[in-house]
């Protein structure tokens, strides 16, 4: 998969998957031919932001937001995730990032593409990955214990271990949007033709309501949910039958809550 092309094979190969269950979000499904005409729809909204430009995605998991996500990789631009429900700390990651244009998904109905031209120096590596001409993701460490720092990521080569086809099971996204966890799962399912369950809060009974309502068989998620979900007992208020997997990350896990698990 070569950094020109790497978004344009990406999701020209979710063509296969046909009328296939692609995500499903707010109880409604979404087929991977919708995902496709909503592509479609945001390649024509989006044709005027270049190659290379910095461009900030504030949202989180939604069908557009998706497909937003995957025309700004098709189009080589240099993709910066913020989580909307953090507004406060995104304006320090804005600084940060330096972006030419900002979109903000407020519902599926108001979106918000604007131009930016507050910082016209842009930090140098940014260059590097716009002449590789290839497509860009920056990441933000929590800024918990101070000022956050980003980190720019070549995405042509995050996007090529997708090549490879792999089993997918039916998945709730719990990570989150603008960290790696949450995209790489994203990538995994969508590529392999399995169905994304986006969460719209996750609280433990609401998790196991949807892991029971749509027959999940994987959970990805942190040590903290799982100290949450044993201390709320939630799962003794819904059928987690379907459930096979369970993978944690994005922090230690104390062996006592392993052991319980």
């Amino acid at each position: 998969m070569t950094s020109s092309t790497s978004g344009t094979t990406f999701i020209s190969n979710l063509a296969a998957y046909g009328s296939a269950p692609a995500l499903i979000w707010h109880n409604v499904t979404y087929t991977y031919e919708e995902l496709l005409t909503n592509i479609t729809h945001w390649r024509t909204q989006l044709a005027h932001i270049p190659a290379g430009s910095i461009v900030i995605l504030e949202s989180d998991f939604s069908p557009h937001t998706i497909a937003i996500l995957l025309v700004l990789i098709e189009r080589n631009t240099i993709v910066v995730p913020l989580d909307i429900s953090h507004q406060d700390k995104n304006i320090a990651k804005a600084e940060i990032a330096q972006p030419d244009y900002r979109i903000k998904v407020i519902s599926e109905d108001q979106i918000e593409v604007s131009a930016v031209a507050d910082y016209p120096e842009k930090n140098d590596l940014y260059h590097t990955v716009q002449e590789r001409q290839t497509p860009g993701l920056v990441l933000f460490t929590s800024g918990s214990s101070g000022k956050p720092k980003g980190a720019l990521h070549d995405f042509a080569k995050l996007l090529s271990k997708f090549e490879v086809r792999r089993k997918a099971l039916r998945t709730v996204n719990f990570l989150l949007f603008d960290h790696w966890g949450g995209l790489n799962t994203l990538f995994h399912i969508l590529s392999n033709g399995g169905t994304v369950v986006i969460l719209e809060n996750r609280s433990p009974n609401y998790v196991c309501e949807m892991i029971a309502k749509h027959q999940v068989a994987l959970l990805p998620t942190s040590p903290t949910f799982l100290n949450m979900l044993v201390m709320s007992r939630a799962y003794d208020r819904h059928d987690l039958s379907s459930l096979s997997v369970i993978s944690y990350g994005a922090e230690p896990m104390p062996a006592s809550l392993l052991e319980h698990l």
